[in-house]
């Protein structure tokens, strides 16, 4: 198994708002993410997430690729979009 090249970590990066995208709710999916490499790692801790983001909350990029491999993880979120029960697994 190769080792696990996780790339430095980036702290306290925000985004703003997606007010351009409010009046296109509905029309347009938004997801939280979905991995283009293996070892892909995204973390949500304590953001805001709106209803923008589709209940699944993360998209699987070619059927199972990198499944094995990834690491995706919600914490302490709030908001409309925050809501983990409907996520992928």
């Amino acid at each position: 198994m190769p080792k696990d090249p996780a790339p430095s970590p980036s702290y306290g990066a925000s985004k703003p708002k997606a007010s351009d995208l409010a009046t296109d709710a509905g029309k347009t999916k938004t997801y939280l993410g979905r991995p283009w490499k293996q070892y892909s790692r995204t973390v949500f801790l304590q953001s805001e997430l709106d209803s923008l983001i589709d209940p699944a909350g993360w998209l699987e990029w070619d059927g199972n690729f990198a499944l094995d491999t990834l690491y995706y993880g919600e914490y302490m979120n709030t908001g409309a979009g925050a809501g983990a029960s409907g996520r992928v697994k």
